[in-house]
């Protein structure tokens, strides 16, 4: 029967390699770097994919959130917009002094301002206030 260095076994890749890859020929602070770099760094890597996923999945779930709220508030908004238009309308068309008022063509500009405190009287509305 041959032995294992005859046939190929051991001593085959002996020749093969280049000195400074054999690992006997490797110090041993330079296989603890080898060995335990991986050890090390795959772990942190792992946990900072898995925080990083987290954390996004959390921004994108309170992002949504917070869309939805403001879209709401923008709604609740344009409503409230609309009702004081509504009511400033409905004024307008039912009040008969306004409609004078409305359909009076001003000589100066100095009548003209004069109307348009009266109709600003009338309505109570100005610059500053809100519809209610």
């Amino acid at each position: 029967m041959q032995t294992l260095s005859r046939i190929g076994g051991s001593s085959m890749f002996k020749g093969k390699l280049p000195n400074f890859l054999r690992w006997g020929r490797i110090r041993l602070p330079q296989k603890l770097l080898l060995v335990y770099t991986p050890l090390i760094l795959l772990p942190a890597l792992a946990g900072t994919y898995v925080v990083t996923a987290s954390y996004t999945a959390s921004s994108k779930a309170r992002t949504a959130e917070y869309a939805t709220d403001l879209l709401s508030l923008m709604g609740q908004k344009m409503d409230d917009r609309l009702i004081g238009y509504e009511k400033l309308s409905k004024q307008i068309m039912t009040d008969d002094g306004l409609l004078a008022w409305i359909s009076v063509k001003p000589k100066s500009i100095y009548e003209n301002f004069q109307i348009q405190n009266t109709i600003n009287e009338k309505l109570n509305v100005s610059k500053f206030s809100k519809p209610s």
